[in-house]
């Protein structure tokens, strides 16, 4: 390695898998600091982009090579290699998660009966519990370049004394730099929002 400029080291790292780049911070403190760097993980998540991972939203959580998918040989002797994930959550009674939100390798899964919701990245089996999700409806999740942060929108309507719901519509944002949550609109509307899902989900991520 010695006989390599940085910007040769850099080049080799931005072609290496997450997991190996996690390993690879502990190298050397110019490592750590190259690696850890907001614009690195922009370049490398752009170069990574062009072989990405399907992930699907079974229990367990399964992902797939999407260049596998085009090898019709190995599929036509093999089956479908697919890969069996760790679960970010351990949901009580074997709670299958549900894909609410994707974006830049992030997954925001939401588990219906027991109200948990949670930030996951597959590739690197790092997840961050949501907390406060009560019993809204999760809409998606997001980048905001404008702050370089994740967020998370959610949904509800409010009832009424009897316990009916109303058309008062509530929605809220939680960024994950802060780690809270705040009121973006609350007030009477007929806005109507809506979800459906199938049995089985699937997204890209980068692998």
């Amino acid at each position: 390695m010695s006989t390599l400029s940085e910007d040769d080291e850099t080049e080799i790292l931005l072609r290496l898998p997450v997991k190996s780049l996690l390993r690879f911070k502990c190298v050397c403190k110019r490592w750590n600091s190259l690696i850890s760097s907001p614009q690195f993980a922009k370049t490398h998540l752009q170069i990574s982009a062009s072989s990405p991972r399907i992930l699907l939203a079974t229990n367990p959580p399964l992902s797939v090579s999407c260049e596998s998918l085009h090898d019709d040989d190995r599929a036509g002797h093999e089956g479908m290699p697919l890969t069996q994930l760790r679960p970010p959550v351990e949901a009580p009674d074997g709670g299958r998660p549900r894909i609410v939100g994707y974006c830049n390798g992030l997954v925001c899964l939401e588990y219906d009966d027991h109200r948990i919701v949670v930030l996951w990245n597959p590739a690197t089996g790092e997840s961050r519990n949501i907390p406060n999700a009560g019993c809204m409806t999760i809409c998606g999740l997001g980048y905001d370049p404008s702050t370089d942060d994740y967020k998370i929108l959610r949904h509800s309507r409010l009832r009424d004394a009897y316990g009916f719901p109303v058309v008062y519509n509530v929605f809220d944002v939680f960024a994950l730099k802060t780690g809270s949550w705040r009121r973006v609109h609350d007030k009477h509307d007929d806005l109507k929002y809506s979800r459906t899902s199938g049995p089985m989900q699937m997204v890209f991520f980068i692998g």
